[in-house]
């Protein structure tokens, strides 16, 4: 029982945080286009873009206005919006 409880710890504990880390780290990058309705974004905007497989702001960021606009549930007001949200959701 004593050698069982060292050699779980030290493996468990040394394994967790480095696979808990690397998505945390990943996660601020690349917000999720949710984080588009807390800036205005319409709610059948963003399922449109979930439903394009866009579920990044990196992925909506690679579209084009005109890209976007094609998407069903996405007109050119949405799609101002659309970028608005990315700008401040990345100003750099």
């Amino acid at each position: 029982v004593g050698s069982a409880e060292p050699a779980g710890l030290p493996g468990s504990a040394d394994e967790l945080p480095a696979s808990d880390s690397a998505p945390e780290d990943d996660e601020p990058e690349t917000p999720g286009v949710d984080e588009l309705l807390e800036h205005g974004v319409p709610a059948k905007a963003v399922e449109a873009l979930i439903d394009a497989d866009c579920v990044t702001c990196a992925d909506v960021g690679a579209l084009s206005r005109d890209e976007l606009i094609a998407l069903p549930g996405i007109g050119p007001k949405a799609a101002d919006k659309i970028a608005a949200a990315l700008l401040a959701l990345d100003p750099a």
